[in-house]
Protein backbone atom coordinates (compact mmCIF):
# COMPACT_ATOMS: atom_id res chain seq x y z
CA UNK A 1 0.00 0.00 0.00
CA UNK A 2 1.51 3.33 -1.37
CA UNK A 3 2.53 5.35 2.01
CA UNK A 4 2.15 2.60 4.63
CA UNK A 5 0.09 4.81 6.48
CA UNK A 6 1.16 8.51 5.45
CA UNK A 7 0.51 10.47 2.08
CA UNK A 8 2.31 9.50 -0.57
CA UNK A 9 4.87 11.97 -2.10
CA UNK A 10 3.62 12.61 -5.86
CA UNK A 11 6.35 14.78 -6.06
CA UNK A 12 8.32 17.89 -4.90
CA UNK A 13 10.26 21.07 -5.56
CA UNK A 14 13.78 21.43 -3.26
CA UNK A 15 14.22 24.92 -4.42
CA UNK A 16 10.92 25.70 -2.67
CA UNK A 17 9.88 23.14 -0.10
CA UNK A 18 7.15 22.67 -1.93
CA UNK A 19 5.34 19.06 -2.13
CA UNK A 20 2.39 17.05 -3.88
CA UNK A 21 0.86 15.13 -1.97
CA UNK A 22 -1.93 12.36 -2.29
CA UNK A 23 -5.11 12.99 -1.27
CA UNK A 24 -6.61 11.09 1.56
CA UNK A 25 -10.13 9.67 1.76
CA UNK A 26 -11.92 12.52 3.75
CA UNK A 27 -14.90 10.24 4.14
CA UNK A 28 -13.18 8.15 6.85
CA UNK A 29 -11.67 10.10 9.32
CA UNK A 30 -10.30 8.48 12.45
CA UNK A 31 -12.22 10.68 14.95
CA UNK A 32 -15.59 9.41 13.22
CA UNK A 33 -14.95 5.84 14.65
CA UNK A 34 -16.98 5.10 17.54
CA UNK A 35 -15.27 2.64 19.38
CA UNK A 36 -12.53 4.31 21.21
CA UNK A 37 -10.55 1.17 21.70
CA UNK A 38 -10.69 0.86 18.10
CA UNK A 39 -9.58 4.14 17.13
CA UNK A 40 -6.76 4.11 19.24
CA UNK A 41 -5.99 0.48 18.06
CA UNK A 42 -5.53 1.56 14.33
CA UNK A 43 -3.72 5.00 15.66
CA UNK A 44 -0.95 2.65 16.94
CA UNK A 45 -0.65 0.26 13.83
CA UNK A 46 -0.41 3.71 11.94
CA UNK A 47 2.20 4.84 13.84
CA UNK A 48 3.92 1.30 14.33
CA UNK A 49 4.42 1.07 10.60
CA UNK A 50 5.79 4.92 10.02
CA UNK A 51 8.27 4.48 13.11
CA UNK A 52 9.47 1.15 12.04
CA UNK A 53 11.75 2.74 8.72
CA UNK A 54 14.44 4.66 9.72
CA UNK A 55 13.78 8.63 9.40
CA UNK A 56 16.41 9.73 5.99
CA UNK A 57 19.65 11.24 7.78
CA UNK A 58 18.59 14.75 8.70
CA UNK A 59 15.47 15.09 9.06
CA UNK A 60 13.74 15.33 12.41
CA UNK A 61 12.38 11.57 13.95
CA UNK A 62 9.04 11.59 15.53
CA UNK A 63 10.98 10.92 18.64
CA UNK A 64 12.27 14.30 18.08
CA UNK A 65 9.44 15.71 17.74
CA UNK A 66 7.75 14.54 20.91
CA UNK A 67 10.40 15.16 23.20
CA UNK A 68 10.14 18.21 21.84
CA UNK A 69 6.28 18.93 22.48
CA UNK A 70 6.90 17.58 26.15
CA UNK A 71 9.72 19.70 26.97
CA UNK A 72 6.78 22.29 26.05
CA UNK A 73 4.14 20.75 28.31
CA UNK A 74 5.35 22.42 31.81
CA UNK A 75 5.02 26.06 30.50
CA UNK A 76 2.06 25.61 28.34
CA UNK A 77 0.21 23.99 30.90
CA UNK A 78 0.40 27.61 32.77
CA UNK A 79 -1.19 29.16 29.86
CA UNK A 80 -4.84 27.29 30.44
CA UNK A 81 -7.25 29.14 32.00
CA UNK A 82 -9.04 26.48 33.49
CA UNK A 83 -7.57 25.22 36.77
CA UNK A 84 -9.37 21.70 35.83
CA UNK A 85 -7.53 21.49 32.80
CA UNK A 86 -4.17 22.58 34.20
CA UNK A 87 -4.62 19.22 36.38
CA UNK A 88 -4.80 17.10 32.98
Amino acid sequence: VAGAGAVELLGHDPETGAMLLERLDERRPLSGEADVREAVTVLGAVLARLVAVPAPEGLRTLGDAVERMLAAVPERVGLLADAADRRL
